[in-house]
């Protein structure tokens, strides 16, 4: 999440296959490697850190014994942190989630079909801050999360982390994300008391223009991001959600269930938006190409970030040859899973 001054070096959190014999008991055979292939399916993640360092982004496997392979499942998880003043509480959000057991964490089980249970607990870690720090005033993140059953896929998502499902290279589902572009979420925000004003960004127009846009600040006094809906910021930010909801209980991410048939080949891409904002329309065959890991693909929007582009300024006035300044790249990370028949 670009809210702040980024800059030069990038760290590059890359796929490695993490050996079984060194997960701790405490695992219950979760694997959590960032990388690993088994038969046809393949499932990464791949993180490139500018100096913010505030993308997170995991997978892996959850299946403990006593697990039937329908109950067993596999996950993505993919987090975009913003704010914080030191680098104390600038990292809150990603030195948290890289503590969490995720398979554990999302195999909570309370009788609903969703999981409320973890939802919930993660809305207060998130919120009320933990971990050493006590509050998240100015500090948020996004959360993109995917459970992957034999016979469905599970997609929940709060703030702008977008994430698509592909069958056979055509988009069938991808997430109505909580930005500038959300209206209901924006009104909801106005309705207790916040406030939306006009604000510029960039997005790429085709593979050699780079357009700028009006997008907007949403915030609560001086509490603001880019974003319709995110956790931390004290809870802000969810205000009125409950209100909203439809059952009795009350979860901070918007969710769909979309079932997984067992003759198609699918492939799961979630990313930060440092990712997305660097592909357009044209990338939709480079993107659902079940050969392109979260690996080729952060790179390849790494290598644009820092690349030429003509750019349109959207009032009529094209300039060639613009570099973009180091402290306007942004964190990558994406996630992958695929599976091909």
């Amino acid at each position: 999440m670009l809210i702040f001054t980024l800059f030069i070096m990038a760290s590059f959190t890359s796929s490695s296959p993490l050996k079984i014999d060194t997960i701790p008991d405490t695992l219950d055979n979760t694997l959590t490697s960032e990388s690993k292939s088994i038969e046809k399916k393949e499932i990464s993640s791949h993180t490139i850190q500018a100096s913010s360092s505030q993308d997170f982004a995991t997978t892996g496997t959850y299946n403990p014994s006593g697990y039937t392979e329908e109950e067993s499942f596999d996950f993505i998880v993919v987090a975009d942190s913003h704010g914080g003043n030191s680098s104390g509480n600038k990292s809150f959000y990603t030195d948290m989630f890289k503590l969490i057991n995720w398979g554990k964490l999302l195999a909570g089980r309370d009788g609903t079909a969703v999981g409320i249970n973890w939802q919930r607990h993660i809305k207060t870690l998130t919120t009320s801050g933990n971990y050493g720090i006590t509050d998240t005033y100015r500090l948020g993140t996004t959360l993109t999360i995917w459970k992957i059953y034999t016979d469905r896929f599970e997609c929940f998502w709060i703030g702008d982390s977008s994430s698509k499902l592909y069958s056979e290279n055509e988009i069938i589902f991808k997430t109505k994300d909580h930005d500038y572009k959300n209206e209901e979420e924006i009104q909801r925000i106005i309705s207790e008391g916040g406030t939306s004003k006009p604000a510029w960004d960039i997005q790429m127009k085709d593979k050699k223009t780079l357009l700028s846009i009006r997008s907007k600040i949403i915030g609560f006094g001086l509490d603001k991001t880019n974003m319709s809906r995110v956790l931390g910021h004290r809870g802000s930010f969810l205000k009125g959600l409950d209100s909203l909801t439809r059952v009795e209980w009350f979860s901070p991410f918007d969710y769909q269930i979309i079932p997984r048939d067992s003759s198609k080949s699918y492939k799961i891409v979630t990313g930060s938006d440092g990712f997305w904002q660097m592909t357009c329309d044209e990338d939709n065959e480079f993107i659902s190409d079940i050969t392109n890991t979260s690996n080729e693909l952060a790179l390849e929007a790494r290598r644009r970030w820092e690349d030429t582009w003509k750019w349109d300024n959207s009032v009529g006035e094209i300039q060639e040859s613009v570099s973009l300044p180091s402290s306007n790249i942004d964190d990558i990370c994406v996630a992958t899973w695929s599976t091909k028949l």
